[in-house]
């Protein structure tokens, strides 16, 4: 009479080997794929970026993008969660503003139909160049690639701060106006931020304008 065996043969044993093999693989997989397309989800959205004004060591209000300034150096003050880009229009003129607030596309905004005018790192002239066509090309990549002249970290975010005390414009680069001498009544300044994707081509993420009134 033949008696069935408790102990598995060796094909079985193979079986279930090759069963737990796969298993782990599965495993395995699940827990490298998983995460690889989380961060391809969250890649691409924006860093949160708080934008403010500073005078004499001081926030200046804001109301409704009109900030009061006095006519006299001030600080462009950008908050971050991370490295960040903007492009920026800075006019005596409201028509960028105008066209960047009523959702015009970005190569249809005045200031933003030339390649973008890329400053010296760390903010060295403390100036704010202007031009008709051309945008400037602002960001804080890592701690040794940025247009800021002073970075802080607080709360775990980055506190990027640019001081403005003249303007220039770039067709004539080497003019430097104190703000004191400026006459106009204020400064117009559009600041989108934006990121290269993967072919390349820039990205919106997001855009403020302010006008500063100098009184």
């Amino acid at each position: 009479m033949n008696r069935v065996s408790a102990r598995p043969t060796m094909s079985a044993a193979r079986r279930n080997r090759s069963d737990l093999r796969d298993t782990g693989i599965c495993v395995l997989m699940i827990l490298l794929v998983v995460p690889f397309f989380a961060g391809m989800m969250t890649a691409g959205a924006p860093v949160q970026v708080d934008i403010t004004v500073r005078q004499s060591g001081e926030d200046r209000p804001r109301r409704g993008g009109v900030i009061p300034l006095a006519r006299g150096e001030f600080d462009l003050v950008f908050t971050l969660d991370g490295p960040a880009e903007f492009l920026v229009n800075a006019s005596f003129l409201p028509k960028a503003c105008e066209a960047a607030g009523s959702g015009r596309p970005l190569g249809e905004i005045p200031g933003y139909t030339g390649a973008p005018f890329e400053e010296p790192t760390f903010n060295q002239f403390r100036s704010l160049p202007m031009d008709d066509a051309v945008p400037l090309l602002w960001y804080y990549r890592d701690e040794t690639d940025y247009h800021f002249n002073d970075i802080e970290e607080q709360d775990g975010r980055l506190v990027c701060m640019r001081t403005v005390s003249s303007v220039r414009f770039l067709n004539d680069p080497d003019r430097f106006i104190p703000l004191e001498e400026i006459t106009e009544d204020g400064l117009f300044l559009v600041l989108i931020q934006v990121r290269h994707g993967a072919d390349g081509v820039l990205a919106e993420q997001g855009r403020t304008c302010l006008h500063l009134v100098f009184e």
